[in-house]
């Protein structure tokens, strides 16, 4: 017997929507945004999984060949992978004086992200498509609303790929072990395509 899929309605954030993101000022009595969003940075420029991103320490910067470097054993799979240090994810370690910031819960996070996409002007509608017994449904949100811890994985897996990135480097980064599952991953539009 094999459970019928749906393909989720997943986002991706480009490198301007990205950008814009970073770009938000927030002001002390904002800590909890801040940190939420340093640590979707981390995700959208390594490719971890949030369970990944979220727990790292300082012991997961390394050097190697003169280069600093994420060497992070993914909890999932139980894997290893090195991951060169994005010049946004060197920023967000310099912030916080040579380590990475704190692990922040998950709920929160989600719901920090939603917030931050709002700030950000992430107000253009996404078609939601569900199927709930046999019949497609489709309704319009906002895109900040669609934006959840994950979508820093889908974000850096497509803007990889979109950069020209040779599909099997992603996957190295990013730790997919099949090529099938990486592809459900990139949210390419066929006009960008």
């Amino acid at each position: 017997f094999k459970a019928p899929q749906e393909t989720a309605s997943e986002i991706y954030l480009n490198e301007e929507e990205l950008r814009q993101i970073r770009a938000l000022e927030l002001s002390s009595e904002k800590y909890s945004l801040a940190l939420t969003r340093d640590l979707f940075m981390i995700g959208a420029y390594s490719g971890l999984r949030v369970s990944d991103y979220n727990n790292l320490s300082k012991d997961n910067i390394q050097m190697h060949t003169g280069l600093k470097m994420l060497e992070v054993r993914c909890q999932k799979t139980k894997s290893v992978v090195d991951i060169p240090l994005h010049r946004v994810i060197k920023s967000i370690i310099k912030k916080y004086g040579g380590s990475l910031p704190p692990s922040q819960n998950e709920q929160l996070m989600n719901r920090n992200l939603k917030a931050l996409g709002r700030l950000a002007g992430m107000c253009g509608d996404v078609v939601v498509e569900t199927t709930k017994g046999g019949v497609l449904t489709t309704c319009k949100r906002p895109k900040y609303e669609m934006i959840k811890t994950h979508t820093a994985r889908r974000s850096f897996c497509t803007n990889a790929y979109l950069s020209g990135m040779d599909t099997l480097d992603i996957m190295a980064l990013s730790g997919h072990k099949t090529e099938t599952n990486f592809n459900k991953y990139i949210k390419v539009s066929a006009k960008e395509r």
